[in-house]
C-alpha cells in the first residue's frame, strides 16, 4: 500500500492599498501621517507565530525608502518611517504588500533532540509518507522532503515532541470511515512553531479531540490532543517538521514561497536517532529534554 502525505500549503496574500481602510487579513497596514510631514508605517498581525512581510513603495514622492523585506515577530508594530526630502512638502506614495507564515531560513541545530509523541512505552510502527503532489501532479519535490505516518490507535494521547507555540489548528472535521484509505486533504491538525522558527505539523486528531488553542505555549510531553479514525482502518499521527526555505514576492505564485524540511532526531532507549521507515518504536522520555528549553521560571513552576 503506498502512503500518501498532502504538501503543507501555507497561504500567501497580495495586497495594494491606497489609503487606510481596514480589512481583515491575517497582517494588516496601515500608516499614520505626522505633522511634520513624516508618515509613519506600521503593522497588525491577527494571527500567532512569525511571518515574512515584503513591502514595495511606487510612485514615491519626496522621499526615499527600499520598504520592508522581514520577519514580523509581535502583534504590532512600528515598521519604518518615511521621512520628507523637503521639509515642508507632503510625502506621496501608493504601496503593495505580501505575507507568509514562517521565518526565512532559520538557524536551527540539524541534530536537535525531540521527544516521541506517543505515550511513555508505546510502540508505534513507523511509515515515511510519499509526497501527493509529487507522485501523482508531478510537480517538483519540496528541498528535502520528509513526512511520516506514525501508525497509533483511537484514544491514544499525542504529546508535544518539543516546546514552541501554537500557531495554527483545525478541530473541526469529521474522519470519513467508509474509506479503506483516505487521501484527504481536510484533517484535524496543530501547527506549532518552535523558538529557532521551525514548525512541526501533527495532524489526525479526532473531530473536537485537540486539547490547545492558538497562542498556547506548550512544553514538551504536554498534551496536544487525543488521535481519532483517520479512515475505515486506520488511526494514525502525520508529523512534518519544516522551514520556510524561499518566499519571492517576484516569482509566480507556484514558486513564490518553498519550506525545507528537516529529518528529525528522536529520542530512543538507544540515545538519539532518525526514524527508519517501517520499523516499530519505542517512546521513552528524557527528563533532561523535557526542561531543556525551559527558563528558569519555567522549570521552577514545573517542580511545583
Amino acid at each position: 500500500m503506498k502512503l500518501i502525505e498532502f504538501s503543507l500549503i501555507i497561504g500567501l496574500f497580495f495586497i495594494v492599498k491606497n489609503d487606510t481602510v481596514a480589512q481583515e487579513y491575517d497582517v494588516e497596514i496601515n500608516y499614520v501621517r505626522n505633522d511634520d510631514q513624516s508618515v509613519d508605517f506600521f503593522y497588525t498581525k491577527h494571527v500567532s507565530g512569525t511571518y515574512y512581510l515584503n513591502l514595495k513603495l511606487s510612485n514615491l514622492d519626496n522621499a526615499y525608502s527600499s520598504g520592508y523585506d522581514s520577519e514580523i515577530y509581535g502583534k504590532t508594530g512600528k515598521l519604518f518611517t518615511l521621512k520628507p526630502s523637503s521639509p515642508n512638502k507632503g510625502i506621496r506614495f501608493r504601496y503593495t504588500y505580501r505575507f507568509t507564515r514562517g521565518e526565512l531560513n532559520p538557524k536551527f541545530e540539524k541534530d536537535f533532540v525531540y521527544l516521541f509523541p506517543f505515550k511513555e512505552g508505546s510502540v508505534v510502527k513507523i511509515r515515511e509518507l510519499t509526497n501527493f503532489n509529487k507522485k501523482y501532479l508531478g510537480k517538483e519535490l519540496p528541498e528535502n522532503w520528509k513526512a511520516y505516518q506514525f501508525i497509533g490507535n483511537v484514544s491514544d494521547t499525542i504529546y508535544a515532541a518539543r516546546k514552541g507555540i501554537v500557531v495554527e489548528l483545525e478541530n473541526i472535521y469529521e474522519a470519513d470511515t467508509t474509506l479503506t484509505y483516505s487521501m484527504r486533504g481536510k484533517t484535524n491538525y496543530v501547527l506549532i512553531e518552535h523558538k529557532d522558527g521551525t514548525l512541526a505539523k501533527y495532524a489526525g486528531f479526532g473531530k473536537g479531540n485537540l486539547l490547545l488553542k492558538e497562542g498556547d505555549k506548550v512544553f514538551p510531553r504536554a498534551p496536544i490532543g487525543v488521535l481519532g479514525k483517520f479512515d475505515k482502518t486506520t488511526s494514525q499521527l502525520r508529523f512534518t517538521l519544516n522551514y520556510l526555505s524561499k518566499f519571492d514576492p517576484n516569482a509566480d505564485s507556484e514558486k513564490r514561497v518553498q519550506f525545507g524540511y528537516i529529518q528529525p532526531y528522536f529520542y530512543s532507549k538507544d540515545g538519539s536517532r532518525k526514524l527508519v521507515d517501517k520499523e516499530n518504536f519505542t517512546s521513552v522520555v528524557n527528563p533532561e529534554l523535557v526542561v531543556l528549553e525551559m527558563t528558569k521560571r519555567e522549570k521552577k513552576r514545573l517542580k511545583e
